[in-house]
């Protein structure tokens, strides 16, 4: 804590800058307005005929002004540095000198330590953010291809595939890890007499669309619900095991 003796010292300090700079501001002012700043006598010597001597005496006062100010200036900083040696001394032998590094290493810990809680909770924040999107998107059923013909009475057909619908899950196929149509024939030929599981985006009406039903979805702007069914490929009157032929969406 400051003593009253170095507060005084320092205000002292203060005052005397201020009146330093305010008599600067002056001389300044009369060196331009007066051409002081120039040589004050003439080519033979004698004094400028331009010379007010009245102003030019205030001039004079003013620098010895100064000069006094700026001596007492240096005087009072050597007693200044004194008073500020004599404190710090005091301040190191008291122990406040470790009281007060213990409690600013005590500060910079907590605001570490507070730094890194927000550094976590922003990435629980981000994360959860994350989560909830992935959720949202499995939520949201994503078409991989559409079916582009089921013949009529096929296996297809008889177990509830259309044409135009567009497929979520075929088996094991879905949008994640759908690469080309040829999966689909795999699927399909390593499958004959079994049931395949599937799901389809069937596009509805916009008047029936609701979307509060859980099998109601929106895709591309348009409203389809979700049919799960089952199909067997298997050997009928036409041609190949299934009657339908598939196709990226375009």
């Amino acid at each position: 804590m400051m003593n009253d003796n170095l507060k005084g010292l320092t205000e002292q300090k203060a005052k005397i800058e201020k009146e330093i700079a305010d008599l600067r501001k002056e001389i300044t002012v009369m060196e331009e307005t007066e051409n002081y700043n120039q040589s004050l006598v003439d080519r033979e010597g004698f004094p400028r005929a331009d010379i007010d001597f009245g102003k030019l005496q205030t001039y004079k006062g003013l620098k010895k002004n100064i000069n006094e100010l700026q001596n007492d200036y240096a005087k009072l900083m050597v007693d200044l540095e004194k008073e500020l040696h004599v404190l710090h001394q005091h301040y190191a032998e008291s122990g406040q000198a470790q009281k007060d590094l213990d409690e600013y290493e005590s500060k910079i810990d907590q605001e570490r330590l507070a730094k890194k809680q927000q550094e976590i909770d922003e990435m629980n924040k981000l994360l959860k953010e994350k989560a909830a999107q992935k959720a949202a998107i499995k939520s949201v059923p994503i078409p991989f291809c559409e079916i582009t013909v089921v013949i009529e009475n096929s296996p297809a057909y008889n177990g509830g595939l259309r044409t135009n619908d567009m497929v979520v899950n075929f088996g094991t196929i879905h949008t994640s890890n759908f690469q080309e149509i040829n999966q689909v024939v795999e699927v399909v030929r390593n499958n004959i007499n079994q049931q395949i599981p599937v799901r389809v985006l069937r596009e509805i009406h916009e008047s029936a669309y609701n979307a509060e039903d859980d099998d109601h979805h929106t895709y591309k702007g348009k409203g389809y619900q979700l049919i799960e069914t089952t199909i067997t490929p298997q050997k009928w009157e036409g041609e190949g095991v299934l009657g339908a032929r598939f196709a990226l969406i375009l």
